[in-house]
């Protein structure tokens, strides 16, 4: 839902699996996973340093949304946290 209204509200969006989800091999216990939303960051970004990135992240993807920093980040958005695993 969030997904679907965010371009509905003038915002570009991209939407995308972590690599664990196609490789539980591959699990990064959260920093693989952050090294994947950079990667999202940096191909939704392009050579535009003037437009603000926010996050939105559900459940596993809150968290690691949480624990990527990265300084094109504007603001995030944690849709149910696991904050007990935290």
């Amino acid at each position: 839902a969030v997904f679907t209204a965010l371009p509905a509200a003038g915002f570009r969006a991209l939407r995308f699996d972590f690599r664990s989800v196609r490789d539980p091999d591959r699990f990064g216990g959260g920093v693989a996973e952050s090294a994947d939303v950079v990667a999202a960051l940096d191909g939704l970004a392009g050579d535009r340093s003037d437009v603000p990135l926010f996050l939105v992240g559900y459940s596993f993807g809150a968290a690691v949304s949480l624990g990527t920093l990265d300084g094109r980040v504007g603001a995030i958005v944690a849709i149910a946290p696991p904050l007990g695993a935290m």
